[in-house]
């Protein structure tokens, strides 16, 4: 497993010639999938606007690089249909305070974990603030845990043994 603050950072090489595309700035994510859907790339110029790496294209995710397929799968505003559909996928739960059924606040989503291989989300870390963190660790919702995204908090609807909250 991989968490989402391992990735970002990384250059973007393609796999046949290293050439670089960018960096990660952050991962492009599906919450109604459960999945990564892509890697949202730094770099080129002002115009060319979000760029876009899908992420079926991925081969390989170690510490130093990420490496892809084709440069030709990169999507740039010029391609805005399909820019614009893999954004409007794009649910970030990451910064956002985690809520159960009873109302209860868990803490604040800081991370995902998912797996590398086919971009499958595992769950979400959750700080309960940095005395907690320090003291009892950072919490774990697994994706089975039934999260809402919603506009100011993230709904969990059941909290079963794989959590540690």
């Amino acid at each position: 497993m991989l968490r989402r603050s391992q990735v970002i950072g990384l250059p973007v090489l393609t796999e046949a010639d290293a050439e670089p595309l960018g960096t990660v700035a952050d991962l492009l994510v599906s919450a109604h999938d459960g999945r990564v859907i892509g890697l949202l790339l730094t770099g080129g110029g002002a115009l060319s606007g979000h760029r876009i790496y899908p992420y079926e294209e991925v081969r390989a995710i170690g510490n130093g690089a990420v490496l892809v397929g084709s440069p030709s799968a990169l999507l740039t505003t010029r391609r805005s249909g399909a820019v614009r559909q893999m954004l409007n996928r794009h649910t970030d739960l990451v910064g956002k305070r985690l809520i159960d059924e009873n109302g209860d606040d868990l803490g604040i989503i800081g991370d995902l974990e998912f797996d590398p291989e086919t971009g499958a989300i595992a769950g979400y870390q959750v700080s309960g603030g940095f005395v907690h963190d320090v003291l009892e660790g950072k919490g774990f919702i697994p994706v089975s845990a039934g999260l809402t995204p919603g506009k100011g908090a993230v709904l969990c609807t059941r909290v079963d043994g794989e959590a540690r909250i």
